[in-house]
């Protein structure tokens, strides 16, 4: 995969000019009139006064921002068996990756002066992905699962991107990290199925999940080998770290409540819950947090009603706050805040053949709300106000 960036260079620029005479538009406000952030910039006021004074450099292979490629070989093996009671399916996968990790690297000397050199790495590795899936059928109704399963997460060409920023006045080094391995998972899971007349359904799982070599931004210092074996650089970078870890429970319910007298008893409930305790070092010499992206506890839960054509469903989602962004400490790191989203669905069968449906997302008008460190400082909002949908569907 390859990405192309070109600069622009100006000039000086006789004079300079005002801010104020590249404002585009009467400003910018939020919530009521109560955040005026001001006029944005415009970039054809911009193009105008000094459009004389651009010249945009020709782009070609020394503009790559980075040029990377992985070739990935599979195969694999698999087999399935009943004894009696006992379900097995068993294989493993193989994985044969050869990779290539190119990109430009800017050396800034102590006197300000730069110059631009292409690196480039080549690596090959293979997996093996071994997989066991039981199934135990302990009655009709009642059925015991049991799965071990294997996988990785290649890291991103973003972070293993080898263009970056060498600072050689302040020792600094800002790019990525060529040498990652993939994060490899080793998971295992339980679980009880009871299934109920009518095709409802009550589980309950446990589930862990080891994660060997997980990818974490880091700051750390090393030698810059390039421009001397000895010097001490601070890197800003990406590292693997082990340890990382999720393991949890989780439940569903599924059933209509025929027990209860008609109208109600076509009503039902379509409900799920999973609650994951993770853990990572996302700095040095600080103690395990939440994996990113892991949500503590999530559900779902949706109250419907289902009779001959009619089918009428409101679902709700809940999730907990989760660490979005890594910052440099843990005051300085962003999460996604906590949000419960409501929606409904409508569905009427006229004919076999034709229906008519209406949708309403997001009845709550739900913020999508992060902050920095702790929630009384919040750094975003977002709203997508509520969506309306209908229509008619018909079946050719």
């Amino acid at each position: 995969m390859s990405y192309v960036s070109a600069r622009i260079q100006t000039s000086a620029m006789d004079g300079g000019a005002p801010l104020s005479d590249f404002a585009g538009g009467s400003g910018v406000v939020f919530y009521d009139g109560r955040y005026d952030i001001g006029p944005l910039i415009d970039p054809g006021a911009i193009a105008s006064r000094f459009g004389g004074q651009l010249a945009a450099l020709d782009l070609g292979r020394n503009q790559l921002s980075f040029d990377d490629r992985e070739d990935v070989t599979a195969g694999y093996a698999q087999y399935t068996g009943r004894f009696g009671k006992l379900g097995v399916l068993a294989g493993a996968r193989v994985e044969h990756t050869v990779s290539r990790y190119g990109g430009f690297v800017t050396l800034t000397d102590a006197n300000g002066g730069s110059t631009t050199q292409f690196n480039d790495i080549r690596k090959t590795y293979t997996n093996v992905f071994p997989t066991v899936q039981l199934r135990y059928d302990l009655t009709s109704q009642l059925v015991a699962r049991a799965t071990y399963s294997t996988g990785i997460a290649r890291p991103g060409f973003l972070q293993t991107i080898q263009s970056g920023q060498v600072d050689v006045g302040n020792q600094i080094v800002t790019t990525g990290n060529p040498n990652l391995r993939p994060t490899y998972g080793n998971n295992f899971d339980a679980a009880l199925e009871y299934y109920l007349p009518e095709n409802g359904i009550i589980s309950l799982g446990v589930f862990d999940k080891q994660f060997r070599d997980y990818i974490v931004s880091r700051t750390f210092r090393a030698p810059y080998l390039p421009y001397s074996p000895t010097t001490i650089f601070t890197y800003q970078s990406f590292q693997n770290v082990s340890g990382a870890y999720a393991r949890g429970v989780e439940a569903s319910f599924v059933d209509r409540f025929r027990g209860l007298p008609a109208p109600f008893d076509a009503l039902g409930l379509d409900a799920n819950a999973t609650y994951v305790d993770s853990g990572v070092a996302l700095r040095d010499g600080e103690a395990s947090r939440a994996l990113p992206g892991t949500f503590h506890f999530s559900g779902n839960a949706a109250l419907f009603y289902e009779r001959g054509g009619t089918q009428i469903r409101l679902s709700g989602l809940y999730e907990s706050k989760a660490l979005f962004g890594i910052g440099g400490s843990p005051g300085t790191d962003v999460f996604q805040d906590k949000r419960f989203t409501l929606d409904l669905y409508a569905n009427r069968d006229l004919t076999p053949r034709v229906a008519v449906y209406a949708t309403a997302r997001n009845l709550l008008d739900t913020p999508l709300r992060f902050y920095e460190g702790s929630a009384d400082r919040p750094i975003q909002r977002e709203f997508y106000r509520q969506t309306f949908e209908a229509g008619v569907k018909i079946k050719l």
